[in-house]
């Protein structure tokens, strides 16, 4: 049996429906595999998810209180007491279904939950005095739950050969010498081991229906359907009241000799959609997924840095920006607009597989109308900020 174990990384950075996840959890039911999550594991995820939700409902609380205090809201008391109660109602629900929602993901797919009681206390104890196993430095407490995951990792790897997708280079050198380990640093390397791509590969061309849509999704004629369709709604791309911040945007090259803090980047809308398709997979349930990126979109950028490091830029990207220093400092407030390029996913869902290949264009020609049954939805993963291309 093929056993996997995620680190606590893994699951903040693809959630429990990425598509990823999902050609993951497709993949290990044909193989008879096995996903282990230490708890501890799970239990940061949660934990984070509730302090994210929580950190939102604050804002919404606060924005709240101040509409009663500058009098926008209707003098009504019992309606505005009923309108907190209610928001209070709301608020509750949503931190209980988040718990709900991750205690069902593990349920559903049978994964393996293994117990912080399962921790050898005294080889703990002696890595935390010596700074060996998952610990960095000697009594460094905050590395005690790299500590239990490494623990986890070496019982579990006692009798049998374990893959750990983990994205963690402390964790990566502590576990490199473990006897039937291997590790890699993203569920993305772990689909693409030779052995298990040959595997995904000859379970979609077992069935010849999803064999057919995975080559027409990665066709000129379905990337000229998703032109259309995206030109024609208002997704995150297209927004100019969207903003992306720093855990979404990555810099250029010609960034790199510079120390960038507070990045934010605003799309600016144009018409034309251009999407350079690759990778598509199939996740089951009739939903199949495309990786997309998309070339010469102008953004809004913001950014901060050293007066200093501001010279370092190319001059072709420095004409493009305009600066303002924060009073007292040396750092610059630096604004423009500038090239960049959206990289993400594409989910396909309710794709008749019976389809013939001359009729699956046809379908996707009327994505988004009335009779069109074929959904899509985009997620951007990433945005590159070029500067100007060629630079």
């Amino acid at each position: 049996m093929l056993t996997v174990l995620f680190d606590t990384n893994i699951l903040h950075q693809e959630g429990l429906n990425s598509t990823r996840i999902q050609r993951f959890q497709r993949f290990l039911k044909a193989s008879d595999g096995k996903l282990i999550i230490p708890e501890i594991v799970i239990e940061e995820y949660r934990s984070k998810r509730i302090f994210l939700a929580e950190k939102e409902i604050s804002k919404i609380k606060k924005s709240l209180d101040l509409l009663q205090r500058k009098d926008f809201l209707k003098d009504d008391n019992y309606k505005n007491t009923f309108l907190s109660y209610q928001l209070h109602q709301t608020f509750e629900e949503c931190i209980k279904k988040i718990s709900i929602k991750i205690d069902t993901w593990v349920k559903e797919n049978n994964v393996e939950i293994y117990k912080i009681s399962n921790t050898c206390i005294d080889s703990l104890f002696k890595n935390y005095f010596s700074g060996h196993g998952g610990f960095r430095e000697k009594k460094k407490r905050e590395d005690i739950p790299d500590a239990i995951i490494y623990d986890a990792i070496v019982n579990i790897a006692k009798d049998k050969k374990l893959y750990v997708v983990i994205n963690d280079v402390g964790l990566q050198k502590a576990i490199d010498s473990i006897p039937n380990v291997e590790w890699v640093t993203s569920l993305d390397d772990f689909l693409n081991i030779e052995n298990i791509k040959e595997t995904i590969i000859k379970l979609d061309e077992k069935n010849f229906k999803i064999s057919n849509i995975l080559k027409y999704l990665n066709s000129t004629e379905c990337s000229i359907n998703f032109d259309s369709y995206f030109s024609n709604i208002d997704i995150n791309i297209n927004n100019p009241e969207y903003t992306f911040y720093s855990d979404l945007i990555c810099f250029s090259d010609a960034f790199e000799d510079i120390e960038i803090t507070n990045p934010e980047l605003e799309p600016i809308k144009t018409k034309e959609q251009y999407f350079d398709l690759s990778g598509p997979n199939y996740l089951g349930n009739n939903n199949f997924s495309v990786s997309f990126s998309t070339m010469e979109k102008k953004a809004s950028v913001k950014f901060n840095c050293q007066e200093e490091d501001f010279e370092k830029l190319p001059y072709g990207i420095r004409k493009l920006l305009n600066t303002n220093k924060i009073k007292s400092t040396n750092v610059l407030h630096v604004s423009g607009i500038l090239d960049v390029d959206y990289c993400g996913v594409i989910t396909i869902s309710n794709i008749d597989e019976n389809l013939k290949p001359e009729e699956l264009n046809i379908h996707f020609s009327y994505i988004g109308a009335e009779q069109s049954e074929i959904s899509c939805k985009l997620d951007i993963e990433s945005v590159l900020i070029r500067g100007a291309y060629g630079l």
